[in-house]
């Protein structure tokens, strides 16, 4: 990552004017963010679209990813939120 940072922070310096107190501060800014790049970014917890409990009627299902009514989930859920089954009961619980 050092190697990395050098090369950008030269990089911007090359094409850039910057003062020389603010050099530090690019240097810490730049491997902070090439350090925090390979980290997996949390997902904000989603709520489901209606609620659990009224999602399965005799007449429809709801998608609790979008709230639209339909006879079955399956091939829904895979190309429009691209979820397998597994995965759309382990959200959704």
């Amino acid at each position: 990552m050092l190697k990395n940072t050098v090369e950008i922070v030269s990089a911007y310096l090359r094409n850039n004017q910057v003062s020389d107190d603010q050099i530090p501060d690019l240097i810490k800014s730049t491997y902070a963010a090439l350090i925090s790049a390979g980290e997996p970014v949390a997902e904000p917890a989603a709520a489901p679209a209606v609620s659990i409990r009224k999602s399965v009627r005799p007449d429809a299902i709801t998608c609790l990813e979008c709230g639209k009514e339909l006879s079955m989930l399956k091939r829904h859920i895979a190309t429009d939120h691209g979820l397998s089954p597994a995965e759309y009961r382990a959200k959704w619980s």
